[in-house]
């Protein structure tokens, strides 16, 4: 595989990958989108000489610092992403530059929600949208409601979170931002998608297609095709899942969009999987991991690590699926990627008990089923629930798997 710097730094920029919808083996890969961040395809270094060239002017030395704090956001964890974003609010607050105290203020929200702090992330997105609603920045304003969105999911208040979504795309609309409309929308499909409504998911999506296709956003519109797949797919309609994964795949590899490709190759080796060709599934899983891994992506690297552990674990290769299950696990716990981490936990408690290790069994089952209900991941708890029913009752424990079956 051949790629520019540029493609690299791109790629893992766009990596906003979250399992979103789980089939009842294998994830699907959708994409989780909050506003773009600017500056994402310059180079790193050459935003650093920005930020520390005294002559240079403010507001290029703000984009610059916004920009490092979105890059070390994903590359390495939100401390990072914080401590540059506490730099940009520093600096903004000397002008005063309104839109960078805002936008800062959005980035330490923004980061503090990946640290599950969501008592200062909602703090700090307050102060951000109450400045950006004074001084009409709609694209501040937009994220912020965007972010208020993902907030209000993460405690299932799925009204509230409409609600955001809804004004998150009115102030995208206002301040004419395509993008950030195809954004919204996908995060209202995203939603609906969660609820279990997918013929409305996927009207949304269609909205969101139509404007990626506008604004000729190649790279989008592959990541929408693979959420209306993954409704399809919800639905048991794979032969429509399949095609619009397919459609996904041929776009990204005309573009050279390695993370598209990526995840189109998982899904349709996810699809393959559901459908019980085991072989078909573990071929595209590896072209998947082949290209998450030339990235690289850690993310894209851990969750074919688990999908590859999946299939070597339903043709009997305990041994090897317990390596995949393990590498997987460990880049999760390195990302801090919970909702990832309890997922690939229940298939390795699967694996322990075909393995005859019940006590290693129990112990992942239970670890899983714990992140899971503190996440209020309901496909996660009632996958955990459903694994430590059978662990349970092998293990003897009557009581215990009483209390699993009434979760499962």
């Amino acid at each position: 595989l051949r790629f520019s710097l540029q493609d690299r730094f791109l790629a893992e920029m766009l990596d906003f990958r979250n399992i979103l919808f789980m089939t009842r083996s294998f994830p699907l890969v959708i994409s989780m989108l909050f506003g773009a961040m600017s500056g994402h395809t310059q180079n790193v270094d050459s935003l650093w000489r920005v930020v520390n060239r005294t002559e240079t002017h403010d507001t290029a030395r703000l984009h610059a610092i916004g920009s490092l704090s979105a890059l070390a956001s994903q590359r390495h964890g939100p401390d990072s992403a914080i401590v540059l974003a506490r730099r940009q609010l520093d600096l903004a607050r000397v002008g005063p530059y309104t839109r960078y105290i805002a936008e800062a203020h959005h980035r330490i929200a923004a980061a503090y929600s990946g640290k599950e702090d969501n008592t200062l992330a909602q703090q700090h997105l307050d102060t951000s949208l109450r400045i950006a609603l004074d001084g009409s920045i709609h694209v501040i304003v937009t994220r912020a409601y965007l972010l208020q969105g993902k907030l209000f999911g993460k405690r299932a208040e799925w009204t509230e979170a409409e609600r955001a979504y809804r004004s998150a795309l009115g102030s995208a609309e206002a301040g004419g931002q395509k993008e950030m409309q195809a954004s919204a929308l996908v995060n209202l499909g995203n939603l609906w998608r969660n609820m279990g409504n997918h013929p409305e998911a996927i009207r949304f999506y269609l909205e969101a297609l139509a404007l990626n296709e506008a604004t000729r956003d190649s790279v989008e519109m592959s990541n929408t095709l693979n959420s209306i797949g993954s409704s399809f797919s919800a639905q048991k309609d794979h032969n429509n899942a399949l095609t619009y994964f397919h459609r996904s795949l041929d776009l990204a590899e005309r573009q050279g969009a390695l993370l598209a490709q990526a995840t189109a190759l998982s899904n349709i080796g996810a699809m393959h999987g559901e459908l019980g060709d085991q072989q078909k599934a573990f071929e595209y899983f590896l072209r998947s991991y082949k290209i998450a891994a030339a990235i690289p992506s850690k993310f894209g690297m851990a969750l074919l690590q688990g999908n590859l552990g999946e299939v070597a674990l339903k043709l009997n290769d305990h041994p090897k699926a317990l390596a995949h299950l393990d590498s997987s696990i460990t880049l999760y716990r390195e990302m801090d990627n919970m909702n990832g981490l309890a997922f690939v936990l229940v298939t390795y408690a699967k694996a322990r008990l075909a393995s005859g290790s019940i006590a290693a069994a129990i112990r992942a089952g239970e670890e899983a089923l714990a992140l899971s209900e503190k996440d209020n991941n309901l496909n996660n708890v009632h996958r955990a629930s459903d694994a430590l029913l059978n662990i349970y009752e092998a293990a003897d424990r009557p009581a215990d798997a009483l209390r699993a079956m009434k979760k499962a």
